[in-house]
């Protein structure tokens, strides 16, 4: 979904106001995250040398099985990506998950700067 539409069911749903300064505030805080697709996905599908090589070092895997892993849980389906690597792994969802996020974002060092600053302006 576009970020126009996005701010257009924003504005829609307000039962009260629907003035500018309702869009602004919107347009202010609408971020999307990366990929097109659904953030599992667009996690696991980020197979940079780097990557690879983070998730070799901290789950002490080969890179074979990195990739065994990886793809496995891009067939999962919607939403079950770390789930089916955890179960493949034989850890907790929640450590492969972390794992996997940390390798992507430093597959893809633009997104990540990108959202520490998205968060960043609003603790300022």
């Amino acid at each position: 979904m576009s970020a126009g539409t996005q701010l257009e069911a924003f504005v829609n749903a307000l039962e009260k106001s629907k003035d500018q300064k309702d869009r602004q505030w919107a347009e202010k805080r609408l971020q999307f995250l990366p990929g097109t697709g659904w953030p599992e996905l667009w996690v696991v599908t980020q197979k940079s040398e780097a990557a690879c090589a983070r998730l070799v070092r901290e789950l002490s895997l080969s890179l074979e099985k990195v990739h065994e892993v990886l793809d496995a849980a891009r067939r999962a389906g919607k939403h079950n990506e770390f789930y089916e690597a955890a179960r493949m792994l034989n850890l907790d969802t929640a450590i492969v998950a972390h794992q996997l996020i940390k390798a992507a974002f430093e597959s893809v060092p633009a997104e990540s700067q990108r959202l520490s600053k998205y968060v960043q302006d609003f603790l300022e």
